[in-house]
């Protein structure tokens, strides 16, 4: 039992069995269920209130997988009857929203995508590519939200392949002296979406730019950042 916590810990709640699928071959399901005397939590604000009823299906998350064997984990959703954001759909500990993914399997995931194409992390890890993209961009979200966007006085832009024959993503860094950083990463963006929101570089911008890309101009979104758009089609 003790291991299981460790795998996939659920503050919250228990693990009732885990067992052999008898529907899907090669699966082992965890099937979890709230522990006794807890209150369900707000997905909106993260309060605990009482339970308003529950969901007539079961949810099904994936786990990393275990040699041949896809683990998955099991839960009826509550919904939580809340004083300030009304009846939503509860919090759990191991997935953040609709992702049919557990959190530590999309971090782990992640982690694996800076070290293999993301082609071979989803093939290696039986999963779909799109679920290797959202957990990329989930992370990258996450490590963005806290950051200070001052004194970026170097930046330098550059291009990756994340698929092959398929797309490009558009890498702009701050490359000051004592600190490089990604600033963004995405599909490489249209002029007609960036331009209303950007100026050209002036002499209150940016000390310099280094851009390793035809086709793109330079521009100061109006909080100060350096932004790329491109002036050429797709």
């Amino acid at each position: 039992m003790f291991i299981r916590y460790q795998v996939q810990p659920i503050k919250g709640f228990v693990y009732e069995s885990v067992r052999f699928s008898p529907e899907l071959p090669a699966t082992i399901v965890a099937t979890v269920v709230p522990r006794a005397g807890s209150q369900a939590r707000c997905s909106g604000c993260g309060r605990a209130g009482p339970t308003y009823d529950h969901a007539a299906r079961l949810r099904v998350w994936t786990l990393p997988p275990l040699f041949k064997f896809t683990l998955a984990l099991v839960y009826t959703m509550r919904r939580v009857k809340c004083p300030a954001c009304g009846v939503v759909v509860e919090k759990v500990p191991w997935a953040t929203g609709k992702h049919s993914l557990c959190d530590g399997f999309r971090l782990l995931l992640a982690r694996w995508a800076r070290k293999l194409s993301w082609d071979e992390t989803a093939d290696g890890f039986h999963v779909s590519w799109a679920d290797v993209y959202g957990s990329v961009q989930w992370v990258v979200e996450y490590g963005f939200q806290p950051r200070a966007l001052e004194n970026i006085r170097v930046i330098g832009i550059d291009e990756i392949c994340v698929r092959v024959g398929r797309g490009f993503w558009t890498l702009i860094y701050q490359i000051d002296e004592g600190l490089t950083r990604l600033l963004w990463g995405g599909a490489r963006p249209h002029r007609a979406d960036a331009a209303p929101r950007a100026r050209p570089l002036g002499p209150r911008g940016l000390r310099r730019h280094s851009l390793r890309l035809p086709g793109y101009v330079a521009g100061l979104h109006p909080d100060g950042v350096a932004v790329f758009f491109c002036v050429q089609s797709n």
